[in-house]
């Protein structure tokens, strides 16, 4: 009875993806395949429900325990639309969980423990598809790829894993949550950096440019080193440059603590050097001494003018120059 309850709530409600989950669980068992419809998908919803009445139709005892399990995997695994409307609003946060996300599909990764939490039953459904055993993470089993170029990219491929990688020791509100409270974290250790934004595009092309110098040095130096979540952006619509360099740098798994503090300094002091010497092109320095009086008079003329001494000498001699001709 609490079966066929469940079934028919997921009719009547019409939510494709938590039918969809419910559905792909059940084709881990042997004894549940015949269900992998032709045209199975989410946006088929008629499908859908012609598998689940058919499941109903045709279900036997062997199918209760196996039915049970699923349906509580699919509790533990589906979140509600509205989850994921916090990230879409906000173009830096999407950014930031891809890289935190797909980089954990490595060793180093924040939520490693999510991305291989693979059962061989509830997950057979996706394992089918290799013909082998070679371990896979949830992204490579989903064949999500690991560069998205524009933030509804990412949203998708975000949501795509959250829909259908299945967790059997945790549950996606566990990483949901943690993902969130990293997000408010590292949003204020790495704060909007106004010299980057004030240099505008040329700023912000020499900064990705600073940041894969440092990544490649840092690489050939050591193995394990380097920006490891850098090779997940590929900037190239308009504004996606900032973005990705803000995610880039949030979503580093970096190796000790002070690591990107000594980057951001040492970029910012770099930037500054760079602004100074360009400054500097054309101007000659002047050395020249002034009786005391004529020296006296020019302070006083710079404070009259609220002008520096350098803008005053500049513009008397502009002025008689120009007066002349």
């Amino acid at each position: 009875m609490v079966i066929q309850s469940y079934i028919n709530n997921l009719i009547k409600n019409k939510n494709g993806i938590k039918a969809l989950f419910f559905i792909r669980v059940l084709l881990g068992s042997r004894y549940l395949e015949h269900l992998n419809t032709p045209g199975l998908d989410v946006n088929n919803f008629t499908i859908i429900k012609d598998t689940l009445n058919y499941l109903l139709e045709r279900r036997d005892y062997r199918d209760e325990e196996y039915l049970f399990s699923a349906m509580d995997v699919t509790e533990r695994n589906v979140l509600p639309e509205f989850d994921f409307s916090w990230f879409f609003n906000d173009e830096n946060a999407c950014a930031f969980i891809w890289g935190v996300l797909f980089n954990s599909g490595d060793n180093s990764g924040f939520y490693r423990r999510y991305a291989f939490d693979i059962d061989r039953a509830a997950s057979g459904f996706y394992l089918s598809k290799y013909n082998d055993d070679v371990p896979r993470n949830w992204f490579e089993l989903l064949r999500i790829e690991p560069v998205q170029l524009s933030h509804i990219d990412r949203f998708k491929a975000i949501t795509y894993f959250f829909n259908c990688a299945v967790f059997q020791r945790n549950t996606k509100k566990m990483l949901m949550d943690e993902i969130k409270a990293q997000w408010n974290e590292e949003s204020q250790n790495v704060k909007e950096m106004t010299w980057l934004s004030d240099g505008g595009r040329d700023a912000a092309i020499w900064t990705w440019e600073y940041l894969k110098k440092y990544n490649d040095k840092e690489r050939a130096e050591r193995s394990y080193g380097g920006i490891n979540t850098l090779e997940l952006f590929n900037p190239s619509g308009e504004g996606e440059l900032p973005l990705v360099i803000y995610a880039v740098l949030r979503s580093w798994h970096f190796r000790h603590h002070s690591e990107r503090k000594m980057l951001l300094l040492d970029m910012k002091k770099a930037w500054r050097q760079r602004a100074y010497r360009k400054g500097r092109n054309n101007i000659k320095i002047l050395n020249c001494e002034l009786d005391i009086d004529v020296k006296n008079h020019l302070d006083e003329l710079a404070q009259a003018y609220n002008k520096s001494i350098v803008d005053m000498v500049t513009e008397l001699i502009e002025k008689e120059y120009h007066g002349r001709k």
